[in-house]
């Protein structure tokens, strides 16, 4: 697997984790590891096998345990359960409008459903501010509708 492929599992974790709610440092940990090895110049996998993961400043034993999971096996069984178990027009919207997912998630909670279709209904309700949503994130999920060609 590549950097980057490695990285955005990491990316995921912290995506769906935040939208559920859970603890601000297993996000971070996550969202670190993926900022980490996104930005990588040699292969994570040269790091591992050269035992020296712990030396990136921001690698504990708990993300090497998933990184070598990842590298011996393909996949982890962390994301792959967690993936199961998360709608997958959430995680795209997750992944694509740069917007945190607690303030997705409040919005979702708000409109009682999430959908692109619902995020372009909510936004032209002009309810988003009511919702939980400040300029800067209405500001993205605009950018994020006209990506998706939804304005």
């Amino acid at each position: 697997m590549t950097n980057q492929e490695i990285a955005d599992i990491f990316r995921d974790l912290s995506l769906i984790l935040e939208y559920k709610g859970e603890s601000f440092y297993k996000v971070n940990a996550y969202r670190r590891a993926y900022k980490i090895i996104s930005k990588l110049q040699v292969p994570i996998s040269k790091i591992y096998k050269s035992g020296k993961l712990r030396e990136l400043k921001g690698i504990g034993s708990i993300i090497e345990a998933k990184i070598e999971e990842i590298i011996s096996t393909g996949e982890l069984k962390k994301h792959q359960h967690l993936l199961s178990e998360t709608d997958p027009e959430i995680l795209d919207i997750l992944r694509n409008t740069d917007v945190a997912p607690r303030v997705i998630r409040k919005l979702a909670d708000f409109w009682g459903k999430m959908s692109w279709k619902d995020l372009k209904d909510i936004y032209f309700s002009g309810r988003m501010k009511e919702a939980g949503a400040g300029a800067s994130s209405i500001k993205k999920i605009e950018t994020a509708l006209k990506n998706k060609h939804l304005l």
